[in-house]
């Protein structure tokens, strides 16, 4: 579901099965989705958004102004957007329009409404415990899910082009690769039709195959000071002095590490593209005797924490890794309850570049739950003036610089960027990678018989 916390092939997943109102690229444009056309006053405080017609889920559920009005009014009442949307004042609907009435200026929000975050779902999905089917209204809709496989088929009623291929299926294994992804016409991919693993036509990673698209991520796995960590939080210059020892060197310098960490690439800013930032020597600091670390499961996730505990226990200083599920990792992260002193985790961006790195900054749990109070309130007074005073196509720049200072304040580390690895058979054309490291699934397609 969008509103949930997602790890990155989820996330790319949603963006399949739903769409927004908007869309933006990696440079700030903004284009319509759901929404044909918008306008908005001359102080960016009054948002009109026009729907277009006839519009369904794949439940073949009307989608109307009424509808996504409802959906905003409930999505400010969840605790993870009640900052986001605090500036939102009134959503209204009339025909076929949405207004949003806001009590400062948001020069970028049309840009913001793009960000998966806000895909237009059904409202009633977004209650605990729903039993709903997965509705959504992209270009492919949920036909199968299990443990072992996921299958989606094209949504003929699709707001714009239809996808090339009628039917895919993403098998998971508990090796690497994790995904496999076969494409099929929909006559040959009965639902009730159960088939074997097939002989891999698309990975996400693996073994050579005839080609291959590859890149550095943008993002990237980072340590974070824990500055709400029991009684006694590392001071300035304890965080100083750990900042240059439990390093991105360090990291993969590790005996054992998986394969994905070892193609990654050491990580000095938060994006590949920004200023390497090298942290200075710091004098030595009195440390606690235990600093324990907080890790989520995920391969490249615990190589990293395992690396930085093993030095710490090098040091002479007990450490321990506590390993959460992904869910529950956020869920103590909202509720205050990450009490380690350092927490190990990922800054993962979507297609719509500079507002998913705003709303990382902005609304991230993991992040505001190691940010002291002062920190925080200085971080949202920063971002509040960029949406105010700055178009989308600025915010990269300016983000750039309260990345700077919170790895200068030594509020946390960049450690790896990650090294995503695409690989196809021939057969197919069309392939290219997305920003999730998994292929553009509409628009791929065989000159198969």
């Amino acid at each position: 579901m969008p509103h949930k916390p997602l790890r990155n092939s989820e996330r790319f997943l949603v963006r399949q099965v739903y769409t927004c109102l908007t869309t933006c690229d990696k440079t700030g444009y903004v284009q319509p989705q759901l929404a044909h056309h918008w306008q908005c006053n001359e102080e960016a405080t009054q948002w009109r958004f026009y729907i277009r017609p006839q519009l369904q889920f794949h439940s073949n559920t009307p989608i109307n102004a009424e509808l996504i009005s409802e959906l905003f009014i409930k999505l400010q009442s969840l605790p993870e957007y009640q900052q986001e949307l605090s500036h939102v004042l009134k959503v209204t609907a009339s025909h076929q329009s949405v207004t949003f009435e806001l009590n400062t200026p948001d020069l970028g929000f049309a840009a913001l409404l793009s960000d998966l975050r806000y895909s237009i779902q059904p409202p009633a999905q977004l209650h605990k415990g729903s039993k709903i089917t997965v509705d959504g209204c992209g270009p492919f809709q949920v036909i199968e899910q299990s443990d072992k496989r996921l299958r989606l088929q094209a949504f003929d009623h699709y707001f714009s082009h239809r996808s090339l291929t009628d039917t895919v299926t993403i098998w998971q294994f508990a090796h690497t690769p994790s995904e496999r992804i076969q494409f099929g016409r929909s006559e040959l991919n009965d639902p009730g039709n159960i088939q074997p693993p097939p002989k891999q036509l698309l990975e996400t990673v693996g073994t050579e195959e005839n080609s291959t698209q590859s890149r550095i991520e943008n993002g990237c796995v980072f340590l974070l000071f824990n500055m709400n960590s029991g009684e006694k939080p590392l001071n300035s210059i304890q965080r100083k002095y750990l900042s240059k020892v439990l390093s991105p060197e360090l990291v993969l310098a590790q005996d054992g590490l998986s394969e994905l960490l070892l193609a990654s690439q050491p990580a000095y800013s938060l994006l590949p593209s920004w200023t390497n930032i090298q942290p200075l020597q710091g004098e030595g600091a009195d440390l606690p005797c235990q600093i324990d670390i907080a890790a989520y499961d995920h391969t490249v996730i615990l190589d990293c924490a395992k690396a930085l505990s093993d030095k710490l226990n090098r040091m002479g200083i007990a450490s321990k890794v506590n390993v959460y599920p992904f869910a529950k990792f956020h869920e103590r992260a909202a509720l205050g309850e990450l009490e380690e002193s350092i927490i190990i985790a990922s800054l993962n961006v979507d297609d719509n570049l500079p507002i998913s790195v705003f709303r990382w900054f902005y609304s991230n749990t993991i992040l505001h739950s190691g940010l002291s109070s002062e920190a925080k309130n200085w971080l949202h007074q920063q971002l509040n003036l960029i949406r105010e005073r700055s178009e989308v196509k600025d915010y990269l720049e300016q983000l750039e610089s309260i990345g700077t200072t919170m790895q200068y304040e030594n509020w946390l580390v960049p450690l790896i960027h990650h090294r995503q690895t695409l690989r196809w058979q021939g057969v197919l054309q069309g392939v290219s990678m997305t920003d999730w490291a998994w292929p553009d699934l509409k628009n791929v397609w065989s000159d198969e018989e």
